[in-house]
């Protein structure tokens, strides 16, 4: 299947299209019935009242999580999340370091990311432009606002600890899961 291709027939773009496929909303061989089916989503996709019903069910904060980061991608909500932090946590303390870095910011989420070194240019404009993107919000919203969307940016965050780090433990639980197996094979109990 042609994602292009199905996109432009359906209306749909194509990330809607790779989303419906992957939570099985549609099959890869597509029928007729699923072609009528995301042709009858694009009619209402993205109209205000749609919208409106999905957002319904969330908090405030978590709109706004929503609204914000529409369209960005894991690393620029990691870094987005990460300035709009900053800004927050510099009006908490006379002594905060007032001055955060766009290459501190880059080492960060190359280091907590996994991201391939080779891409640090692309990762530091990408960095300057949550940059300016975060201080848009810190004079858009008042600082109880922007607290309120920092934890819903912070709660859908992964888990922080470095990509080798959590590849390492995966690591040590899959060899002890084979230890415990071959323990087991040759009828010997661990300690």
């Amino acid at each position: 299947m042609d994602l292009k291709k199905t996109a432009e027939q359906t209306g749909l773009n194509q990330a809607a299209v790779k989303y419906l496929l992957k939570h099985k909303a549609v099959s890869v061989t597509l029928s007729d019935y699923d072609m009528h089916f995301m042709a009858t989503l694009a009619q209402i996709w993205g109209k205000p009242d749609f919208v409106k019903m999905q957002v319904s069910r969330y908090n405030t904060s978590e709109r706004a999580r929503i609204v914000i980061t529409a369209g960005l991608n894991h690393i620029e909500s990691h870094l987005l999340s990460r300035w709009v932090g900053h800004y927050v946590d510099r009006d908490d303390a006379e002594d905060y370091k007032l001055s955060l870095h766009i290459e501190q910011v880059t080492d960060e989420a190359l280091h907590y990311l996994g991201i391939n070194p080779k891409m640090r240019n692309s990762v530091a404009a990408t960095a300057r432009k949550m940059r300016t993107k975060a201080r848009n919000l810190y004079y858009r919203y008042s600082r109880t606002e922007l607290v309120e969307i920092m934890k819903a940016l912070a709660q859908h965050k992964k888990s922080r600890k470095p990509a080798k780090e959590r590849q390492k433990k995966a690591d040590i639980a899959s060899a002890e899961q084979q230890r415990r197996a071959f323990l087991n094979l040759v009828g010997e109990r661990p300690f």
